[in-house]
């Protein structure tokens, strides 16, 4: 794709944001005042920390959060606030503190727009488990787009995801607070410029997920009109259980904390509420929970059945994405070999593979023009990894939304940053660069999932201008798709970058 190298503008990524004077605006929900920015000669106002809930912490805990009602007076949006409750492990955490009281949004208006402008509202990934919606800075798309950028918070891991089949703790707890801050959005958004009925939900990974749930919800039909799905379906392995897995690690998590399992679920909850809350930071995988009450008893049927909301879609994935799950798997995919092969296939994928079904596996991913690479496990492997959890999903749910009539565009994204530290075969696989939230040094950060990538995240900031100049037309014209989303026919486009 074409690029054009603007030294101005460039020179412009690589300073902090400018903080001008007070943003005001005035909201059904109440007064704020944040911040005023520049960024590429567009004022930015900025809204940080907008309480979209009530804390849900007490007896609020594992609850379905709660509206909160107007405020008085004037509401000082000018500090990111905290992540919700989470593990700090360095690259992976939030560059802010965490708090159970966490509940918060981000706007990002661009000025000299029209009114009506459309709304972008990004939804963080981490397994469901860690991110928060301020370590993404979402005033580059904005300035650059013109369109208006909400960032969000959402519980996650036990805090966000405990199923006890009961309404102080119905699962899911994460996606209806997602769904609070999207109605949020719908009665708040005009007084920011924004237009309601243009709202795209855009997410990775477990955001991505997180999105495709919605598709599914009868609860989401109404707050949202189109959606972006990056490296993530509700058909991502893992990342959804069925009602008997999610009450099977409540139990044993109850048992792990002392708790009583055989009094009833009142007393389980009563001690569970009575814990820190950083006990609840734990390995295991608390997700969605297909329930049949918020979501469909079976996400595969659903999606088979046309049960999902008709809107256009964008979904894909990232080229040698399969790098990065190896390698937190703990696997060397550099020094792959056929014995590592095997091992990474029954512990990732499926531990049920005999040997035919590997060798059907090597067949269909060796490169029959260098078979005797010394690379040849690598690449399949990296390969396998990423076309399981994300490519295979991705066009599953590409075709299932295409055959009820949903207009769908998939892609995937290929480009290699010019200073990602991942090794030089690998092309985009995830945070292949890093920017500071409050530092503009470029817009494509987080690369898996991030096709667009053009709301930073937490990291290193000496970004070079090559990877810079790559931008405004990446995220530029994948922006303008977002808003539109219209192509020429009722089947499945494609978009590669790369």
């Amino acid at each position: 794709m074409t690029v054009y190298i603007l030294a101005a503008i460039c020179a412009a990524m690589f300073s902090p944001v400018t903080v001008q004077a007070a943003a005001e605006v005035t909201a059904p929900a109440g007064r704020l005042v944040g911040l005023e920015q520049d960024l590429f000669g567009t004022t930015v106002h900025t809204f940080l920390g907008i309480p979209f809930a009530h804390p849900p912490v007490g007896e609020r805990r594992f609850r379905r959060a709660e509206r909160l009602p107007p405020w008085d007076g004037v509401y000082n949006a000018s500090t990111r606030p905290n992540a919700c409750i989470q593990e700090v492990n360095g690259e992976w955490s939030p560059d802010t503190l965490t708090s159970e009281d966490c509940l918060y949004l981000n706007v990002y208006q661009p000025t000299g727009v029209p009114v009506g402008a459309a709304v972008m509202v990004w939804i963080h990934g981490g397994a469901f488990s860690s991110g928060a919606g301020a370590g993404y800075y979402g005033g580059i798309l904005a300035a650059t787009e013109g369109v208006i950028v909400v960032t969000v918070n959402y519980r996650l891991g036990v805090l966000g995801f405990l199923y006890t089949g009961t309404d102080d703790a119905p699962g899911n707890m994460g996606l209806t607070d997602q769904l609070l801050a999207l109605q949020w959005v719908q009665d708040n958004i005009p007084s920011f410029g924004g237009d309601s009925s243009k709202v795209t939900i855009f997410g990775e990974s477990a955001g991505a997920t997180s999105i495709g749930l919605h598709l599914l919800s009868q609860e989401s039909r109404n707050v949202f009109s189109r959606a972006v799905l990056q490296s993530g379906t509700v058909l991502l392995p893992s990342m959804v259980n069925t009602v008997s897995e999610a009450a099977d690690k409540a139990m044993a998590l109850s048992e792990s904390l002392g708790c009583p399992t055989g009094q009833g679920t009142a007393a389980l909850l009563t001690c569970l509420r009575s814990q820190d809350a950083q006990q609840f930071v734990t390995s295991t995988l608390f997700v969605p929970v297909m329930d049949n009450e918020f979501l469909p008893a079976n996400q595969a049927d659903a999606l088979n059945d046309g049960t999902f909301k008709g809107a256009d879609i964008m979904i894909g994935a990232n080229t040698n994405e399969g790098f990065l799950i190896l390698s937190i798997s703990g696997f060397s995919v550099e020094s792959a070999n056929r014995e590592l092969f095997k091992q990474a296939i029954n512990r990732v994928i499926s531990k049920e593979l005999n040997e035919l079904a590997f060798e059907a596996v090597e067949f269909q991913y060796t490169d029959w023009l260098h078979p005797d690479a010394d690379t040849r496990y690598r690449d399949i492997l990296a390969a396998v990894g990423g076309d399981y959890p994300f490519v295979c999903p991705a066009v599953a749910t590409a075709r299932a939304h295409a055959r009820f009539g949903t207009n769908v565009y998939m892609y995937e994204f290929g480009y290699r940053p010019t200073n990602s530290r991942r090794p030089d075969w690998v092309q985009a696989s995830r945070r292949s660069v890093h920017v500071r939230h409050h530092e503009i040094a470029g817009e494509c950060t987080r690369i898996h999932g991030d096709m667009m990538n053009c709301v930073p995240i937490n990291g290193a900031t000496n970004v070079p201008c090559a990877h810079v100049n790559f931008l405004p037309d990446l995220c530029g014209s994948t922006s303008r798709n977002r808003r539109r989303m219209h192509p020429d026919t009722r089947r499945h486009a494609e978009l590669r970058a790369d």
